[in-house]
């Protein structure tokens, strides 16, 4: 699957304020429509401090959806969200 659609996660406040960038590595479920089912996450850094954004952000995302066969299938992906101040 390829990503044809990404919003940006907001920004947690609290890791804005102390300057601290990170990212989430998360597995989802892309539909054989391009949207997103289930979401978890793999892993981060740092821990726990942009994981929800990141599960409320990738929902969004829309997807061109594997082919297998000749035939959009659904498929489990593994993308990083990368958090970096401007």
């Amino acid at each position: 699957p390829q990503k044809v659609f990404q919003s940006k996660p907001v920004y947690p406040y609290k890791a804005q304020q102390r300057n601290i960038e990170g990212y989430v590595k998360v597995k989802l479920l892309v539909r054989a429509d391009g949207t997103v089912g289930e979401v978890s996450v793999l892993d981060a850094e740092p821990k726990g401090l942009f994981d929800e954004a990141a599960l409320k952000a990738v929902p969004n995302w829309r997807f061109e959806p594997g082919i297998k066969d000749g035939k959009k299938v659904r498929m489990w992906v593994k993308v990083p969200v990368r958090f970096k101040l401007k």
